[in-house]
């Protein structure tokens, strides 16, 4: 849940020049965000987990799938088996 939050966030906030925005003085900002080569170390760097959130979003809604497919199969043989037995159980007291 927790990727979620970050995926719901406006894309200002993943700006990847966090120095433009009203009332904000550029020499009051820290001064690891002066240089442009962090401003795009860090862009990167979000653009990079972004990418990531949503492949595993992608192999998670996968494995449900099969998951679900599986446990439906498995229910269908359980209930064959039992109606089985039910069937046979009839027949031998017949």
């Amino acid at each position: 849940m927790k990727f979620f939050f970050l995926l719901s966030l406006p894309r200002s906030v993943f700006s990847c020049s966090p120095l433009e925005g009203k009332g904000r003085n550029p020499s009051k900002a820290p001064p690891f965000l002066h240089t442009d080569h962090h401003r795009s170390f860090f862009h990167d760097f979000l653009q990079r987990f972004r990418r990531n959130v949503v492949s595993r979003a992608a192999e998670l809604k996968q494995v449900k799938g099969c998951l679900v497919s599986q446990e439906q199969f498995f229910v269908n043989k359980i209930l064959s088996r039992k109606s089985g037995e039910l069937g046979a159980l009839g027949v031998m007291k017949s």
